[in-house]
């Protein structure tokens, strides 16, 4: 399928970079972020930050609102179709933070599963998928 042309709707290409180089990128961000989740989330010991970032609930919201901007961008470029990427990343970011929660009740000692931060990291990835569905309307 030519660049551009996402089934049958014809999208702007751009003029940077190709859609598989895009696919890597956001693969490799991605990965990296859940990297950095799964250590945040499973470790024994994490560092103090500042003051200012210390409210637990914001650290996951805006957590999650990042891997769910990843996440949406990885399936998108991978499906190549915006809604069912930005779905799937939905679905993925929330499905992660599940696993995260219960991977602190289990697997951690020194951490423990909490509803609320669910509530949190899954308002965190629905702003951003709201905003990736307006965004998309906004563009018709």
């Amino acid at each position: 399928m030519p660049t551009g042309q996402r089934h049958g709707k014809k999208n702007k290409p751009n003029p940077l970079i190709s859609d598989e180089v895009a696919l890597v990128i956001y693969a490799a961000l991605l990965a990296t972020w859940i990297g950095c989740l799964l250590w945040s989330s499973l470790a024994s010991h994490l560092p103090t930050v500042p003051r200012i970032f210390a409210w637990d609930k914001l650290q996951h919201f805006s957590a999650y609102a990042i891997l769910m901007f990843f996440s949406g961008h990885f399936f998108k470029s991978l499906f190549r179709h915006q809604r069912i990427g930005w779905i799937s990343g939905f679905i993925f970011t929330v499905g992660f933070g599940l696993l995260m929660e219960i991977g602190q009740e289990t697997l951690s000692t020194s951490r423990q599963a909490d509803w609320k931060d669910l509530i949190a990291n899954t308002l965190g990835a629905g702003l951003v998928f709201a905003l990736a569905l307006l965004k998309k309307r906004k563009k018709l």
